[in-house]
């Protein structure tokens, strides 16, 4: 076994990824890094990084047999059988079929 692996985790204040070694504990449970560590014990507030990025490109697919909706990334290979009912009745959806969803962060899609 390999024990020299290192665990990353994210930091609670500035969300940035570090080691595990290099993190301690802020407030409470929460793991920071040493760089917030050090700006709070000096009394200063860490920056907060904002993640954005763009909806990752989706092909729509229904199957035929139960009207299972469901999609995908561009970039998978789909075998062409529904993973609800198991029968080759899929179609690919244009993209003004498909009814758009209130969707409130990236990890709804």
């Amino acid at each position: 076994m390999d024990y020299d692996q290192e665990v990353n985790i994210a930091c609670t204040s500035c969300s940035k990824k570090v080691p595990i070694s290099q993190a301690t504990y802020g407030t409470g449970k929460s793991l920071i890094c040493f760089s917030c560590y050090n700006l709070i014990a000096r009394g200063a507030k860490p920056d907060r990084i904002v993640q954005s990025a763009e909806a990752p490109e989706k092909v729509n697919y229904k199957c035929n047999n139960c009207g299972y909706n469901f999609s995908r990334s561009v970039s998978f290979h789909f075998g062409g059988t529904c993973f609800n009912c198991g029968k080759y009745a899929v179609e690919v959806l244009k993209s003004n079929e498909v009814m758009m969803k209130d969707r409130k962060s990236l990890l709804d899609y």
